[in-house]
């Protein structure tokens, strides 16, 4: 598979993959990575790569001919699709992964300042990937990450392909807790089980292990869009309404778009007056912000979920499967966001 990144610092990727396991590969000839830099591909004596914005507003953007010019001249060697590194992108996860490594090759564009010329996206028919929601200085450590999380999954790049399996994420085991040697280290011991040489009994286990942790994570996620519904309640009428402008409004029953209506999953058209009303409205909400942030942590959890033996289509109606005892990581589900087990 081969990658070829078009940046303005090209010197910031040997120092980062010249070792490991991607190293390894590309001395043995299963990967290449090539950088460009995107000076060379302009035709003023001054090199310039980025001009102001249009329109006014701080910074410089970077400008689209030496970005066509590099791009092109690129994909006379590689066939691969062209990702171009946002922080609004999709999110970059193991599937996504998983699906770049199937590709014959990529074709990074790395962007600085304020961003790229709008037309590189869709003159290349670029696709938008972010690693996630926070600033960097620009797009060149996005674009390690990406292509690091992309070669180990390509054949023949980690040596072992059996330990692609349990990677975090992976499979059923995926996140369990992991020992090696000594079986006690300043007081703190190896579990008795795993030195058991009991083979069903320690797959269990870490089946269990697992599991649990990924409740945890699931607990953040629901605490942190709780947290995040309590703030936006307590905003003033100018703000709130600014924060349900990012979401589509839901329409009320006398049709007209009510903010409340976005954030709490209820239908706010027609409100009563009464403590009842307000009591069903209050649920309505928590229920509307814990399947919210349920979703939101299923996007990237659907092998996670093959641990607890239920099917991801069962959790995205909110139910339960019939009979069996209800799975820990999926006490939340439920719309009091409590902790407790939940008794049928």
């Amino acid at each position: 598979m081969r990658f070829d990144v078009v940046t303005i610092f090209p010197g910031m990727f040997g120092p980062v993959f010249d070792q490991g396991i991607v190293g390894r590969a590309i001395a043995n000839g299963v990967l290449e990575l090539h950088t460009h830099d995107l000076r060379d591909f302009t035709h003023d004596r001054h090199r310039q790569v980025d001009d102001v914005p249009f329109g006014g507003g701080p910074g410089m953007v970077l400008k689209p001919e030496p970005i066509f010019e590099a791009v092109e001249s690129v994909m006379l060697n590689n066939a691969g699709p062209v990702v171009l590194m946002e922080p609004w992108g999709e999110r970059l996860d193991q599937r996504l992964a998983a699906e770049l490594a199937r590709e014959p090759g990529l074709i990074v564009v790395c962007g600085r300042y304020e961003g790229v010329d709008d037309r590189v996206r869709t003159g290349l028919t670029a696709r938008e990937i972010s690693i996630g929601d926070y600033v960097l200085s620009g797009a060149e450590i996005p674009a390690m990450v990406l292509i690091d999380a992309v070669a180990r999954l390509v054949p023949g790049v980690v040596g072992d392909p059996g330990s692609l399996e349990n990677d975090t994420f992976g499979g059923e085991l995926a996140g369990c807790p992991q020992f090696t040697r000594p079986a006690e280290f300043r007081g703190m011991r190896v579990p008795e089980v795993l030195l058991s040489g009991d083979h069903a009994r320690i797959r269990q286990w870490r089946k269990q292990q697992a599991a649990q942790r990924h409740a945890q994570s699931a607990q953040r996620h629901v605490s942190r869009a709780l947290a995040s519904h309590r703030s936006h309640r307590r905003a003033s009428p100018r703000r709130r309404a600014a924060g349900a402008a990012l979401l589509p409004a839901r329409q009320g029953r006398q049709g007209r778009a009510h903010p409340r209506a976005t954030w709490c999953g209820g239908d706010c058209g027609r409100r009563g007056r009464g403590r009842a009303a307000r009591n069903q409205r209050k649920r309505q909400g928590r229920q509307g912000i814990a399947q919210l942030a349920w979703r939101g942590w299923l996007g990237s959890a659907e092998p996670r979920l093959r641990a607890t033996g239920l099917q991801p289509s069962v959790v995205r109606r909110g139910g339960f499967p019939q009979g069996g005892p209800v799975p820990l990581a999926l006490v939340l589900v439920k719309g009091d966001l409590s902790p407790r087990p939940v008794r049928r």
